[in-house]
């Protein structure tokens, strides 16, 4: 992603000079810098949250530079290291050591889901790193796939320690929803327990099942929904996961005193890794494992087919190392830069209702097929997206991006049935982000409208942030 520069440039605590805005997300704007007085490059963030009243921002930002501060002592390969901490303009800035590569977010994004060996070796460094957190008395708080960090040199760095602050929150619900990710939150955090290592170790295992999955187990159309999942649906048994969903399992177990450890999650992954390198894995790994639901011990409406198939760019063969792996995968850019994108939560359109019965004998999905050589401008594919709904043909509106705001096909076309008919309005296109207006007409006559952007990758639409009613 370019960044911008020249106008943007200001001089932060006579020292840190802001030279480049790379990229922005729900807790902030991340820039380069230059450090004067060290004579070297530098990321900033700067702390903004919005969708939050004005009088819950200052002990929000306060929740913030505690993890911040306490994240600052750890000196280690697999975390970015935090330089200095700012107060300016009323809100956190974070000066932080700059790593040229690209977050794990933007490679999924890029190239689709991991085989599980490859997975399984770019979680050990995360886990290692949070090992070490842990060991000083450090949680993370918001593991995802946006704050890991994939270095040209073949590291794997673990970034914004302590971001997600969420304890405290008046409104857990609406602060989740500001801070981004919900679905990777455990279950305990939701309850409104302390978190522990445990809930690092659930949002690992959340970043790791949609790495190999392509979808996240537990994101819903909105915030509460996917909350409500998180904490109450079981876990989708993986489709595409083999040897790395134990792992999984164990480590997605709803229960934190069931839920592995960082140390034996290590182990398990590294077994993965043995097997993967062509060594004996040694004796098995004994953790405890939720047992997996079948789809028909369900409530109705939780269960979901198997995803399905996943379409797979050429990558390099036999990765051996974490090193190798992050090499194989990363593509240009600065990792900081990219950090934070793909960092909202997708959304389908509110006016899709849920719970709506299936349109009648709705055909499975087909599985997606190869993307074009020349791709779709972003706004042609939102706009033959709506095309599509409107046409009744939700086989073509899943494979256009359907697939990636929603769990199965069958809820997915399920939604439409008290949808009449979409009017789209295209109001600018910048790079990959459309933004637009829906009006839309429900069967009972009555009309909804609704406004956001949708994100376009390759002629598929790869998420959502749409708002109204």
């Amino acid at each position: 992603m370019s960044g911008q520069s020249g106008a943007d440039e200001k001089l932060l605590a006579d020292r840190y000079l802001l030279v480049e805005r790379l990229g922005h997300g729900p807790t902030g704007v991340v820039w380069r810098a230059r450090d004067q007085a060290a004579g070297r490059d530098v990321a900033v963030k700067e702390l903004t949250v919005t969708g939050l009243p004005p009088e819950e921002l200052p002990a929000l930002y306060s929740r913030m530079e505690e993890g911040i501060r306490a994240a600052a002592r750890l000196r280690h390969p697999g975390i970015v290291t935090v330089l200095d901490l700012l107060a300016h303009d009323g809100h956190p800035w974070i000066v932080m050591e700059l790593i040229d590569g690209r977050s794990l977010a933007d490679t999924l994004a890029a190239q689709g889901a991991l085989p599980p060996r490859d997975a399984a070796r770019l979680g050990l460094p995360v886990l290692d790193a949070l090992e070490e957190a842990h060991g000083h008395g450090v949680l993370h708080r918001g593991v995802k796939a946006a704050n890991v960090l994939l270095g040209h040199g073949g590291r794997v760095a673990l970034t914004d320690f302590g971001v997600t602050a969420l304890e405290g929150a008046a409104d857990l619900v609406r602060t989740a929803e500001a801070l981004g990710a919900p679905d990777h939150l455990a279950p305990e955090r939701i309850a409104g327990r302390a978190p522990g290592p445990e809930s690092d170790v659930w949002s690992t295992g959340v970043m790791l099942y949609t790495a190999v999955e392509g979808l996240s187990p537990f994101r819903r159309a909105t915030t509460e929904a996917t909350l409500q999942a998180v904490a109450a649906e079981p876990l989708p048994r993986p489709g595409h996961a083999g040897p790395l969903a134990p792992a999984l399992e164990a480590m997605l177990s709803k229960d934190p005193t069931r839920r592995t450890s960082v140390g034996q999650a290590r182990r398990m992954l590294g077994e993965v890794t043995s097997v993967a390198a062509g060594r004996p894995g040694g004796e098995p790994t004994t953790v405890p494992v939720r047992p997996t639901p079948t789809v028909t011990a369900a409530p109705p409406g939780v269960g979901r087919p198997p995803p399905p198939p996943r379409t797979r760019k050429p990558r390099v063969r036999a990765l051996i190392t974490a090193a190798s792996v992050a090499l194989a995968l990363i593509g240009g850019g600065i990792a900081v830069a990219k950090m934070l994108s793909g960092s909202h939560q997708p959304a389908r359109p509110p006016a899709v209702t849920q719970n709506a019965p299936p349109p009648p004998a709705s055909p499975p999905p087909p599985p997606p097929s190869a993307p074009p050589s020349a791709p779709s401008s972003p706004g042609q594919v939102v706009e033959d997206y709506y095309a599509a709904i409107n046409a009744h043909d939700y086989r073509r509106a899943w494979t256009l991006g359907g697939r990636n705001l929603d769990g199965s096909y069958d809820s997915y076309a399920a939604g439409f049935a008290k949808t009449a008919s979409v009017a789209l309005t295209v109001t600018s296109v910048s790079g990959d982000t459309v933004t637009m207006r829906l009006d839309t007409r429900q069967t009972d006559g009555s009309q909804r409208h609704f406004a956001g952007t949708y994100t376009v990758r390759n002629g598929e639409i790869v998420s959502a942030d749409v708002r109204g009613g």
